[in-house]
């Protein structure tokens, strides 16, 4: 094959600031990786994009085999708790809590395109009587919103972590409010649906129920599959 340069677990950069051998990089969303050697700011290096690595974690974190593993850019550690990016690999071995590094293996970078988001954020405000109105946003790894028509699936659930659909069931519509998205099949009626965003990169959600309930609004990442969970609804955000 005339036009095979390599196998990509190999990715040539230019150093930001110096960079230690072994040292975990995150140019983007799309690519990231360990340093295969030592390298001065400015200068070239390469980035070992794919493989099982031992690298320092949060300490006061316990890691189960099969955690998704976030990189803290803060503080230049793993972490398994969601910090509004994709995840960029998992865990393949326990570490218990306190502990200084963990074991994961990397995941392949998802795309950066407009079309890729990272994360959402969900908004919720009081509409007309008895109804909440839930903005949902979604937003590039740099937390930026997003534009552009792109699908959803949103679902209502009682968990926090958006596991399963809600055993209630609102007394009006769930649906999105005028103008603000399309709703293009109800998978469970007035729970589950799938849906489009407007042009401008949001969805308004628009639940009526008298009894005001708790629900957390879901969407799952259409790249990661990592679910995405609102705030639970309270009182207030009911007109």
């Amino acid at each position: 094959m005339k036009n095979f340069i390599a196998y990509g677990d190999l990715v040539d950069f230019t150093a930001g600031a110096d960079v230690a051998s072994g040292a975990f990089v995150f140019l983007s969303s799309g690519l990231y990786g360990f340093a295969t050697n030592g390298v001065a700011s400015g200068a070239k290096g390469v980035l070992k994009t794919k493989g099982i690595f031992d690298y320092a974690k949060t300490s006061a974190q316990a890691w189960a085999v099969g955690d998704p593993v976030y990189w803290d850019s803060a503080n230049a550690v793993f972490t398994n708790v969601p910090n509004g990016l994709a995840p960029v690999g998992v865990a393949v071995a326990a570490a218990a809590n306190p502990s200084a590094s963990g074991r994961l293996r990397l995941y392949e970078a998802p795309s950066t395109s407009p079309a890729a988001p990272a994360s959402f954020t969900f908004a919720a405000a009081a509409g007309a009587s008895n109804v909440a109105n839930v903005t949902i946003t979604p937003k590039d790894s740099s937390g930026n919103a997003l534009t552009g028509v792109r699908g959803l699936e949103i679902w209502l659930s009682d968990d926090s972590g958006g596991a399963g659909l809600t055993g209630t069931t609102a007394s009006g519509t769930v649906t999105a409010k005028s103008g603000e998205g399309t709703v293009l099949t109800a998978l469970t009626a007035k729970k589950h649906l799938k849906a489009q965003t407007k042009s401008a990169g949001t969805f308004v959600l628009e639940i009526t129920d008298t009894a005001k309930t708790g629900f957390y609004v879901c969407v799952m990442n259409p790249v990661t599959g990592r679910v995405h969970a609102s705030a639970q609804l309270v009182t207030g955000n009911y007109g």
